[in-house]
């Protein structure tokens, strides 16, 4: 529980976590199975290779365990156990994010293409479709992700933003022409909009304060 979002995370293990956990399992009863219950079962052959078969059996099981565990550190869970933290000189999108980021040159094309072509195309006013690219690069790219990203495995993932972000970013949009209309005339409140916002894999939660953590600043 998060008591400063007013959010309960809950986490459920993966399926390379679960994964992991079987191999484990496995290995350790393989390795309990081999083991010698007495010396009648034991030839001198059988006891001089006992050993490495020991040995094998016990990096298994440390292996299986090990698979699908993310370190303590681990900050970037969008991309997974093996990213963490880096600079990227060479994003050019989320380029505010090229000192320390999360996601690397191909999530800031991806994340380019998404706000180029579907997002420019839906919300005609330029300064929406900004707000939109500082949405969706500090999802992917902020370093601090892990403290307001939670990613459901098979489900929508969760992104918490701050109700003031949320509030300039439909004040950005609301003027902005859509579905034949305004953005105003089918989102009534800043809520309705933002909790909308979000990509088909995406559901946007609105907190009730976020002050140990500076979202981008929306012009």
């Amino acid at each position: 529980i998060n008591a400063e979002y007013g959010v309960l995370f809950v986490h459920f293990p993966s399926s390379s976590q679960l994964l992991a956990f079987q191999v484990g399992v496995f290995s350790l009863c393989a390795l309990l199975h081999n083991l010698p219950r007495n010396n009648l079962r034991c030839s001198k052959e059988g006891m001089k290779s006992s050993p490495s078969s020991f040995a094998f059996l016990f990096l298994l099981f440390w292996f299986g365990l090990s698979v699908g565990t993310c370190p303590p550190t681990f900050s970037c869970p969008l991309q997974g156990c093996e990213r963490a933290q880096e600079p990227e000189p060479i994003l050019s999108f989320c380029e505010d994010y090229q000192e320390l980021s999360c996601c690397d040159y191909a999530d800031d094309t991806e994340v380019s293409i998404y706000i180029l072509t579907e997002i420019a195309q839906t919300f005609g006013l330029q300064q929406c479709v900004s707000s939109f690219s500082e949405l969706e690069c500090g999802y992917k790219c902020d370093p601090r992700q892990k403290e307001f990203v939670n990613v459901i495995e098979g489900g929508l993932n969760e992104y918490v933003i701050c109700r003031d972000f949320c509030e300039r970013f439909y004040n950005n949009c609301k003027g902005s022409p859509f579905n034949g209309g305004l953005v105003e005339d089918f989102y009534l409140s800043a809520e309705a909009f933002c909790t909308n916002s979000g990509r088909d894999n995406v559901r946007i939660i609105l907190a009730v304060s976020y002050t140990h953590l500076t979202l981008p600043t929306i012009l």
